[in-house]
């Protein structure tokens, strides 16, 4: 039986907590207050903001770390028996375990000696806090004593700090009866921001509390054996600065035969002990009308994407989890070629946070034109090859959204001094990655491309894989320029284009397939006649940017299908083959990491993202579907998640093939494969591309599919899509009753939902 499975509401419902690694769920708020939840209900939460994030409790970086600092202890202390609602961490039996993961909520639920418990943990629509509502049930013939402890660490850090502060050395928790909780106080006098402080209280006076772990959990105890709760004692009342900071409120809880009694908590973090006291007052003023819009969706935001289709698996996936996935990439993350992907994906449900997120990626470029890799926690010092077409790119796909070329006269500044209009930058882009070529007229890789392991030690390698994604860009920013009113620009890009391509078929081609990168230590991703059994002989991104870039001779496409056929897995397509078995110095880390780790011979999800589009392009509809669903969790029999332990309701990153972790994955969320995955199945799939003209509908369809629905916001309407599938790639319309020509549904912003039948 599957330890896992999802409700029609599209909550994952899990049963069984062994799963091989925490599965995670994330919540968050528009005041940036975030916090992660694992399906025994620890986690961290952190406050993300632009001066300095700050850690509530235990978070090493926006990822599933393994670390839980939040925890929630039962003491029956009528039979001394204790345990977790969510099992961790006592791993004490219990029964009837169940946790749910919603896009707005997560609950987890058991039942040990009689007594039935919930935890359920919401984020509030507005507030630096989170909110814990405890449900305890005697569904014995017997009244029972119990105590319960809500325990939380406090970190405090998150940010950058001068040598010799830290937060622990500035800061001490004390306990406030007008709170009802314990409040650690950070004095810290270079903390980024005044809300720097941490709290947890309840709606119930506590009847003990510590604010120091090390009483609580004991000198020799730990969080799976807290001294005061095995022992039955009680908390001590104490409080420090330094050590072990935190927050455990123990609440006497009498539960007469049958009575149900619900328990209030608020954690966060704050400017001052009389902030929390006001803020806490006015949360749980509306606590339990929070609580309702979370259970109702009412407050969901994740629903501006729609799909039906016969593969449920897809649907779990594609239907919100995969939109909130993609925003929660972008939260916290300050890169342009991260941001800038992720932004493309959201453009599809939310224009303004896209765009958003594509300003500030605007803004981090330097005046000559090159984009920097990353700017938070510190801004990248090495020179990428990669993030200047990101930001040309995902330019284009903006204005093709919004249909607006106002965007492009918009002043944004150059991060190194002056500003420019959108257009300018665009123009600054692409006369950078034109002037950065190398000897055989490819963009030069500098430390790194898109594969940040890929690390040529020589100033003249050229990236391949960098050329054909400029000539994407070339084509792209053409038809921008002419939309734009400006044809010198476009005559100037399609110029360019025409070199770009000839010189991509005159260097990179060795006879099958397409070589990853030029370098006077050696070309890369190339066949070894030498040896045959050399690690890279061939990476799959040139193959499916060549398709993607439309740089490939109608007459090599077949080599190059073949070669990336070959390439394919059961599990997946490797980002290169062989795998890499020793460190090559001329190759960089990618070799120097165990072989089929990541992007040393990893099924890597992100690049499989592009070669679902890639076949897509090329109407294999076939083999797009198998792409898409060899990325998306369970929906092959090798990536169920009871074997690659992975979170069964997000993409995650890669499906390690070293054979002492074989199809095991590392970690989900946070992936730009999230992004890719989510255009690979709307854009490509379901062929929902934006155009300036308007909608442009080119699906992918797999014969197999003989009716999908869709929803899809354009402009200011909707679009109620209603796909026939006969076979074929021939694409006729039907517009709110009416056949139109062609394959563009044109905009109306009327705030109206518009039929359109789609028939194949």
């Amino acid at each position: 039986m599957k330890p896992y499975a999802f409700a029609e509401d599209g909550c994952l419902r899990i049963t069984n907590p062994e799963t091989g690694k925490l599965w995670y769920n994330y919540l968050w708020n528009d005041d940036g207050y975030l916090i992660g939840v694992s399906h025994t209900g620890g986690g961290s939460s952190m406050l993300v903001h632009d001066k300095g994030n700050v850690v509530l409790h235990g978070w090493a970086g926006i990822n599933e770390c393994g670390d839980e600092h939040r925890y929630l202890y039962l003491r029956n202390d009528t039979t001394g028996r204790f345990w977790n609602p969510g099992i961790a961490p006592l791993v004490e039996d219990v029964e009837d375990y169940r946790c749910d993961h919603a896009p707005g909520y997560t609950k987890v639920s058991s039942r040990c000696g009689g007594i039935k418990s919930e935890w359920m943990l919401v984020v509030p629509s507005r507030g630096t806090c989170e909110l814990w509502r405890l449900t305890l049930a005697n569904a014995t013939d017997k009244p029972v004593e119990l105590s319960v402890f809500p325990a939380q660490s406090f970190d405090l850090g998150g940010h950058p700090q001068p040598e010799y502060y830290d937060a622990p050395g500035t800061s001490s928790t004390q306990y406030d009866a007008e709170l009802k909780g314990v409040i650690c106080i950070s004095r810290n006098p270079h903390k980024p921001h005044d809300r720097c402080s941490g709290y947890l209280c309840a709606d119930l006076k506590p009847d003990f509390y510590d604010g120091w772990f090390e009483p609580f959990f004991g000198t020799v105890g730990s969080n799976a054996r807290p001294r005061i709760v095995i022992k039955g004692l009680n908390c001590t009342n104490s409080t420090v600065t330094v050590r072990a900071r935190c927050a455990v409120l123990q609440q006497k809880i009498r539960l007469a035969p049958g009575e149900t009694k619900v328990l209030r908590y608020v954690a966060g973090v704050c400017e001052s002990l009389a902030g929390a006291r006001s803020e806490t007052k006015d949360t749980f003023a509306r606590f339990d009308r929070e609580i309702r819009q979370a259970e109702s969706g009412s407050s969901e935001k994740f629903w501006n994407l729609r799909a039906v289709t016969p593969n449920e698996t897809v649907n779990n996936v594609m239907n919100r989890w995969a939109e909130k996935q993609v925003v929660f990439c972008m939260i916290g993350k300050k890169a342009v070629r991260d941001n800038a992907q992720v932004a493309m994906g959201i453009l599809n449900f939310d224009l303004p946070l896209a765009a958003n997120a594509l300003v500030e990626c605007i803004e981090h470029q330097y005046a000559h034109g090159g984009a920097v890799l990353s700017w938070k926690p510190k801004l990248s010092a090495k020179t990428y090859s990669d993030p200047t077409f990101w930001l040309m790119i995902s330019i284009c796909e903006l204005v093709k959204e919004a249909g607006d070329p106002a965007f492009l006269d918009r002043k944004l500044r150059f991060l190194d001094g002056g500003e420019g209009t959108v257009y300018e930058h665009l123009q600054r882009a692409e006369s950078w990655l034109w002037n950065q070529r190398g000897e055989h007229g490819l963009p030069k890789i500098f430390y790194a491309d898109w594969n940040d392991s890929l690390n040529i030690p020589h100033d003249k390698a050229e990236s391949v894989f960098v050329a054909m994604q400029y000539a994407l860009a070339l084509s792209e920013a053409a038809v921008l320029a002419e939309f734009h009113g400006d044809p010198d620009f476009a005559r100037l890009c399609r110029e360019h284009r025409a070199v770009l391509t000839r010189d991509i078929n005159t260097h990179a081609w060795n006879g099958e397939y397409y070589i990853r990168a030029i370098s006077p230590l050696g070309r890369v991703g190339d066949r070894d006649p030498r040896n045959p059994k050399a690690g890279g002989q061939i990476y799959m991104n040139p193959q499916t940017w060549a398709i993607l870039a439309d740089v490939i001779p109608p007459e090599r496409l077949a080599s190059v299908l073949k070669a990336v056929d070959g390439m394919e897995t059961v599990y997946g397509t490797p980002l290169c083959a062989p795998m890499y078995e020793t460190y090559d110095p001329n190759i960089g880390r990618m070799s120097g990491m165990l072989p089929g780790v990541y992007e040393a011979g990893g099924i890597y999800n992100h690049a499989c993202g592009f070669k679902a589009m890639a076949e897509c392009r090329i109407k294999r509809k076939r083999e797009a579907l198998s792409s898409l669903l060899k990325m998306i969790p369970n929906a092959t029999a090798y990536n169920q998640s009871e074997v690659t332990t992975t979170d069964p309701q997000v993409f995650t990153n890669c499906y390690f093939m070293n054979k002492q972790f074989f199809n095991k994955v590392a970690f989900s969320w946070m992936t730009g494969s999230s992004a890719w995955g989510l255009r690979a199945f709307y854009e490509g799939i379901l062929g929902l591309q934006r155009s300036y003209q308007g909608l442009l509908i080119d699906p992918c369809l797999p014969d197999e599919w003989k009716h999908v629905t869709a929803l899809r916001k354009f402009r200011g309407a909707a679009y109620a899509i209603d796909y026939h599938n006969s076979g074929g790639h021939k694409v006729k319309l039907t517009l709110d009753g009416a056949g139109i020509g062609g394959n563009v549904v044109p905009p109306f912003a009327d705030g109206k939902v518009h039929k359109v039948t789609v028939e194949l």
